[in-house]
């Protein structure tokens, strides 16, 4: 597979990003706690859509999951979950008794993955992907792909960029680093980003990592109703809509000024679907 834009920005990616410190780890954590319970004792798999750099791969693995098969467009990212997973499961002395398979394949294409097979899943993570990929067509071929994979009443977790984020900053140039943030740009022609007329469109996208460093990568932006006919159309129920977001309160007080704005408003957004037991 040819390299992508993110066998680039594998290193800083890797450092993390303030509102995801702050936001989307504490809540999928929560949720990965709460699914664990839910299973008790028994075993589960999960399937982790566009892994990274291992993030969620070592979470899931920390709250109990006995297999995880993680995969992304980028072979870098996945020869780095690989080496995250190993350095884990060796200091965490597991003896074995978790197992993940780290591969390089598409979100679109995922029931074709060797080995993979259709309705063995228990729980399928897709962080920050749907934003990523090339078409509309390509995230309602994955939300198919991601239900073909899971047993009845397994579950999927999609957290995205909050579509609101793409409106209400546009008209505050006036905020240190946010004019540099992509969500920040005008189009070419110097007009706002607009929720409907501009939606699925590509736009450079920046994001300032912890390590100080600024990474850019396209992106594209949906409307709350596409995502919704996408995820029904597929075959799910919505059991759970999230809109997250990071209270002003626990912003430190050093913390760079863009963050001290962004705080109180939606982060995120995070799905839950769950693919009915019936079918």
């Amino acid at each position: 597979m040819a390299e992508t834009t993110w066998d680039k920005l594998t290193n800083d990616f890797n450092t993390g990003t303030w509102g995801h410190t702050f936001c989307q780890i504490p809540l999928m954590e929560a949720k990965f706690k709460k699914f664990a319970e839910e299973r008790g004792d028994a075993p589960w798999k999960v399937l982790d859509v566009g892994c990274g750099m291992g993030k969620h791969t070592l979470r899931v693995l920390k709250a109990g999951a006995d297999y995880v098969l993680a995969f992304d467009v980028s072979k870098s990212m996945v020869d780095g979950t690989k080496m995250a997973v190993d350095e884990f499961l060796h200091s965490e002395a597991r003896q074995g008794s978790a197992k993940v398979d780290c591969v390089v394949a598409s979100a679109t294409n995922c029931s074709s993955i060797p080995g993979a097979q259709e309705g063995t899943f228990d729980l399928a993570l897709c962080v920050y992907v749907m934003c990523n990929l090339q078409s509309k067509e390509e995230v309602k071929q994955t939300f198919v792909e991601v239900f073909k994979m899971l047993k009845p009443g397994g579950k999927l977790f999609v957290y995205e960029t909050h579509p609101i984020k793409y409106m209400s900053w546009d008209d505050k140039p006036d905020i240190p680093l946010l004019t540099s943030i992509g969500w920040a740009d005008p189009k070419e022609d110097g007009t706002r980003w607009g929720y409907f007329e501009d939606e699925g469109k590509p736009r450079e996208f920046t994001m300032m990592m912890n390590s100080g460093r600024e990474i850019k990568f396209p992106t594209r932006n949906y409307s709350l109703s596409s995502w919704v006919s996408w995820i029904v159309g597929a075959g799910f129920h919505i059991t759970e809509l999230k809109e997250p977001y990071v209270n002003p309160k626990d912003v430190p007080a050093d913390a760079p000024e863009w963050t001290k704005y962004g705080a109180g408003k939606p982060m995120g957004i995070c799905w839950e679907c769950t693919k009915p037991l019936s079918h």
